[in-house]
């Protein structure tokens, strides 16, 4: 007779219907967390996409140092640039961004170029925006615009 009371006991009371009670909240509980997974699903797949064509967030201004490049006609230009960066790139770098290829495209692309080109703002604009496109290709579309902080030719 004692046998068939630690049976009862273990079982959680008389007839044991206090056990049968655990089962349907575990079935609850896992039903509640199914349907919150299914849901995160859903929205992963169908929630809203981000814009292609919407502009980037700005992100840090990284400024360089100037640099002194060649133009024809033994003339100089002295160029100091500010990369615009979009929030949250690190432009494929670790996280952080370097200057020198940024420098690199800037010689490339200034480089021989005449007074006469550069001194209009036309001129200064075409070319600020070949060094874009030339630093949206290095940089991964991390850098996104430049700006000029010194602009002095001799």
């Amino acid at each position: 007779m004692a046998a068939k009371d630690d049976k009862k006991s273990s079982k959680g009371g008389k007839d044991g219907k206090e056990g049968k009670g655990g089962g349907k909240k575990k079935l609850i509980i896992i039903v509640a967390v199914v349907v919150v997974v299914l849901a995160f699903v859903a929205y992963k797949i169908f929630g809203p996409k981000p814009d292609p064509d919407a502009p980037p967030v700005p992100g840090t201004i990284v400024e360089l140092d100037a640099i002194t490049i060649n133009l024809s006609g033994s003339h100089y230009l002295k160029l100091g640039l500010g990369l615009q960066t979009a929030a949250g790139a690190g432009g494929g770098h670790g996280g952080e961004l370097s200057g020198a290829e940024a420098l690199d495209a800037a010689i490339e692309v200034f480089h021989g170029r005449t007074i006469t080109e550069l001194s209009t703002v036309e001129g200064r604009d075409k070319y600020r925006e070949k060094l874009i496109e030339k630093l949206k290709e290095h940089y991964e579309d991390a850098v996104y615009d430049v700006y000029f902080t010194t602009f002095v030719m001799q």
